[in-house]
């Protein structure tokens, strides 16, 4: 498939609001609250490649009006940095635990 257009530019992420999940703000604040655990070997995306996921992510989602679901493997970052309503039409797979009270989680 041709890409619909080009990522949007480090930092950012195109259409969202700030401090809301899918955006950077919403993805730093992830960071905060989620430690990397090396004893898992979990390593997040920096900022910047993360914002350019979600923006892939989410326009795919959005433009797709339900048709599409996407799979997340061991990417927890990815996965709650996306919209909670986009996130319906994810899901997560993970081998840590802590996860597993989302409806989208599957060990």
């Amino acid at each position: 498939p041709q890409p619909s257009r080009a990522p949007p530019p480090c930092g950012e992420v195109a259409g969202m609001e700030e401090n809301k999940p899918g955006t950077p703000q919403g993805f730093e604040r992830f960071l905060a609250e989620n430690p990397e655990v090396a004893d898992m070997n979990q390593y997040w995306y920096s900022p910047g490649t993360a914002a350019a996921i979600l923006g892939e992510v989410s326009d795919l989602l959005r433009e797709g009006g339900g048709k599409y679901r996407v799979g997340m493997i061991s990417t927890p970052s990815i996965y709650f940095g996306v919209d909670e309503d986009l996130r319906r039409s994810c899901t997560l797979l993970d081998f840590d635990r802590k996860w597993e009270s989302d409806s989208g989680f599957v060990f």
